[in-house]
């Protein structure tokens, strides 16, 4: 009996946020993240498969320019005829045809050379092949992490990233033809683990997963200006991160020579890069489920948003320091990337999981953005490179212009208040639990509507400032409001109130 209260006692709020969260399903389904995320890596950030082609970073830039643009036109046809793609999603040909397509168009890719014809069909072959069935494979994880909770997304996201940057680290020693053929397997690794995470959690009965409803938008006029607003939100800034990263990445390669060095010293860099994004990703799975307010996340894509400031601070320092390694300052760059992705799975799941009806357009609208911000940023990166030279002068207005618009997303696009109406509506249970005591109070000492939206937010940390923005109310007016609330509750500060609303039964 000591010792169980001991072992009670010992429990903190962060333990029991992510007690029992690792169960064999959401490991299953990360590890097929991981190696779905791994693909795009393999195939495209290094040229494994096309090094010994005479023409390989041609090749390699032609195969990647035609996939990233038949992956953006896939989602932009996806989010157009949303019912169609539900009525697919799921299904048993669609589990095996979209990561057996993805398996060969890397076959396809491996032949691409522009030195013959036959090489440049299966260049376009390849890179149209990819485009389109990764973009689909992405579609099917994004829909089946919208119907889980956001627990269980943190978590899949946390291992998947972390996977993902270790496969790409031991695939950095391998020569052509095992390079292909372990990237080629990494589709259908995650098929097979996809589809046994999903066996899983259907027998778990704390976490089923429900049919996905049919696709038609909310009927409420304010959640449908929510859903567009966090839609437009997110998707500007991946699209805005994106540009970023590549067009930063894009110099790198070119100064650093990778192709004529050697892989050790890039390799070593990536896996020291796995072990920041294994870190980043305990923080956010801390951050997002053991925090009662949204400073922690805020804290956490600051943080991420700073580091990508610092990859683009530091594009001109290998110019100007030509014995500087260039596999460092892209190697943050590319960490920093990867952190901020991590992050914005569990929201951009959180969203479509509120908005189930609309996810499958939400989602391949927030894709396709993930996806245009790279190729924006590669082709300026490779306009510079080519058309403009990396001096001092050059290398410090892409650095300026970076670093502005990262400025402009953190500031203006998704700045915390954007934050933190997103994580208002991740499906948290003991959110959800706080949000039930709320209402419970709200109608229990007959509050107003006004009253009780105030009395929320200040229940949940915001500031007086915060809450005048969000409702655009005058200062007076919120004050005034606080003031009836307390008089209401028989209360006389915000701890109190806290206080009732914790003891209160929903």
């Amino acid at each position: 009996m000591a010792e169980e209260t001991r072992k009670s006692m010992a429990k903190t709020p962060a333990r029991d946020a992510v007690e029992g969260i690792f169960s064999p399903g959401v490991i299953c389904l990360g590890l097929a993240l991981g190696c779905n995320l791994s693909w795009v890596m393999m195939a495209f950030q290094s040229l494994g498969i096309f090094h010994d082609q005479p023409d390989a970073e041609a090749v390699l830039d032609a195969t990647y320019l035609i996939s990233i643009v038949a992956s953006i036109v896939t989602y932009l046809v996806v989010a157009a005829l949303p019912k169609r793609f539900r009525a697919l999603s799921g299904t048993t040909a669609a589990n095996v045809a979209f990561p057996v397509g993805v398996a060969a168009s890397t076959v396809l890719m491996f032949f691409g050379t522009t030195t013959t014809a036959a090489g440049t069909a299966c260049i376009v072959a390849g890179g149209v092949l990819s485009g389109i069935f990764t973009s689909l494979f992405m579609m099917h994880f994004g829909i089946l992490f919208s119907m889980l909770k956001t627990k269980a997304v943190v978590a899949i996201a946390s291992i998947g990233y972390a996977l993902s940057t270790l496969l790409f680290f031991l695939y950095l020693f391998f020569r052509p033809l095992e390079a292909t053929v372990f990237c080629a397997s990494m589709a259908p690794m995650a098929g097979i683990l996809l589809t046994q995470g999903t066996s899983m959690l259907k027998l778990q009965k704390k976490q089923p997963i429900e049919p996905l409803p049919v696709q038609t938008p909310p009927a409420d006029a304010e959640d449908r200006r929510q859903l567009r607003d966090l839609v437009l939100t997110f998707s500007c800034c991946m699209l805005l991160s994106g540009f970023v990263y590549e067009m930063a990445r894009t110099v790198y390669v070119q100064v650093g020579q990778f192709a004529a060095q050697d892989v050790t010293t890039y390799a070593l860099t990536q896996g020291g890069m796995a072990s920041v994004v294994t870190l980043a990703a305990i923080a956010v799975t801390l951050a997002i489920l053991s925090s009662n307010s949204v400073r922690a996340p805020e804290v956490c894509y600051r943080v991420f948003v700073f580091f990508l400031v610092l990859a683009a601070l530091v594009l001109q320092l290998p110019i100007v320091l030509p014995q500087v390694p260039v596999a460092f300052p892209l190697a943050i760059n590319t960490a920093s990337f990867q952190c901020l992705n991590l992050m914005m799975w569990p929201l951009v799941c959180g969203v479509c999981n509120q908005y189930l009806g609309s996810c499958v357009r939400s989602f391949a609208l927030f894709r396709a953005a993930w996806a245009a911000g790279p190729l924006f940023g590669m082709l300026v990166g490779r306009w510079l490179w080519a058309s403009v030279g990396l001096t001092h002068q050059s290398a410090f207005f892409a650095s300026a212009a970076c670093v502005l618009l990262l400025f402009v997303m953190s500031n203006f696009v998704f700045t915390e208040a954007k934050l933190s109406r997103a994580l208002n509506i991740l499906p948290i249970e003991r959110r959800r639990r706080f949000q039930d005591k709320c209402q419970a109070v709200i109608e229990r000492y007959g509050l107003t509507e006004r009253e009780g939206e105030i009395m929320t937010m200040f229940a949940k940390g915001r500031n007086l400032p915060y809450v005048m923005e969000e409702l655009v109310l005058s200062k007076s007016t919120v004050s005034t409001h606080r003031q009836h609330i307390y008089k209401k509750l028989g209360v006389h500060s915000a701890q109190e109130m806290i206080d009732l609303i914790q003891r209160t039964e929903s």
